[in-house]
């Protein structure tokens, strides 16, 4: 048999999982790009401290982003891949609690540094896991993606 016939044969939920992997993936690196262009103009202590604009800056990123997560509920459900619906629910619903239900309706939050330190470690999270996912689909993942997962 030769090589092209033991390739594995993508469907069109591949397809559609990759796609999903590779806009999380943009999405994320732009949420850790706004980030890094706030901190640049962060003049000291206090606004650091406060995380001054970073939120603001970010508000609808993480939203968007955060919230497509529960997309994965959904893929777990109905089977496209192999993840149990129940605990993907409740990883994602405690990062939407964040998003939804304490950063967004109050403003203490929004001016802590604990949005900074949200924005700097899940999206690097984010990046190397929808990364890993997205490559994972066609078996190319390179060693220093599976080292940082």
């Amino acid at each position: 048999m030769d090589k092209s016939s033991q390739k594995k044969s993508l469907r069109a939920s591949d397809y559609y999982l990759i796609l999903y992997n590779l806009v999380l993936t943009v999405g994320w690196s732009l949420i850790l790009f706004v980030t890094a262009q706030t901190v640049l103009t962060w003049k000291n202590q206090n606004d650091v401290l406060s995380s001054k604009n970073l939120y603001k800056n970010n508000e609808l990123l993480l939203q968007i982003f955060q919230t497509a997560a529960l997309l994965e509920v959904v893929h777990a459900a109905i089977g496209i891949v192999r993840s149990n619906p129940v605990l993907v629910f409740v990883q994602v619903l405690s990062r939407i609690t964040v998003v939804w239900f304490v950063s967004y309706p109050f403003s203490t939050p929004k001016n802590s540094i604990g949005i900074l330190i949200i924005c700097i470690a899940w999206s690097f999270a984010e990046i190397i896991r929808y990364t890993y996912y997205a490559l994972n689909i066609i078996g190319k993942i390179p060693f220093l993606i599976t080292w940082c997962r």
